[in-house]
């Protein structure tokens, strides 16, 4: 009797609740989808562009070294042949330069000629890495390499190597030899919020910088 009329009655409230609070939900729901997408947008957004002002950054130190071994290569004493002339010239621009680690002259087969890291007259070593000397055969444009360690130093460093020609014809490549280091604080700065882990990665994947645990990983493949 009045027991079973308890069940509809409740049934109704809750059809009743259930009807007040569904479109509620359903409005917050696609609210809250919509904000989302919204913030990811724009998260997406700003990391873009931080990727985008980071790779500007790298482009103006490496087009800043382009400019200073193209000052380099017009010395007269390569004109005349006089290499031991332009080791001492090249000795004294080096400190000029804190990125540079080291300046070395070679023939387009990669034959050393001269070394800032070598005594005027010691035997230097000829080119070890090769990918972007041939790049550089072919093209006769300005090439970066990719990272290598010192085996001098102990640190990796990454070459810039522009031509040097005469008569037309390739005849040198001058290279600075650029510490991973100096990319240190490009990779660090003007972080933007949702940003984890910063990098600049060379032609071969391989790690230049990195904000987090860099000592393990630069020079390792990314």
């Amino acid at each position: 009797g009045s027991s079973g009329g308890l069940i509809p009655l409740r049934f109704h409230l809750s059809l009743l609740v259930i009807g007040v609070l569904l479109p509620i939900v359903v409005f917050s729901v696609v609210i809250v989808q919509q904000l989302a997408s919204s913030q990811r947008v724009e998260s997406e957004r700003r990391l873009i562009q931080s990727a985008h002002d980071l790779a500007s950054a790298v482009d103006r130190e490496t087009t800043s070294s382009v400019r200073a071994l193209r000052a380099l290569s017009e010395s007269a004493h390569l004109e005349n042949g006089d290499l031991n002339n332009f080791y001492l010239e090249a000795q004294r621009v080096l400190p000029t330069q804190p990125s540079w680690s080291t300046i070395t002259l070679c023939t387009p087969d990669g034959k050393g000629l001269v070394n800032t890291n070598y005594p005027l007259g010691q035997k230097v070593p000829d080119v070890t890495e090769r990918e972007s000397l041939a790049k550089i055969v072919v093209t006769c444009e300005p090439v970066v390499g990719t990272v290598r360690k010192d085996p001098r130093s102990g640190v990796y460093t990454l070459p810039i190597r522009v031509p040097i020609l005469q008569n037309n014809e390739l005849k040198y490549v001058l290279t600075a030899m650029l510490e991973t280091p100096a990319f240190s604080g490009i990779v660090s700065g003007g972080s933007t919020a949702g940003e984890w882990t910063r990098s600049i990665i060379d032609a071969d994947d391989v790690v230049v910088a990195r904000t987090r645990e860099p000592e393990r990983f630069v020079g390792k493949r990314a």
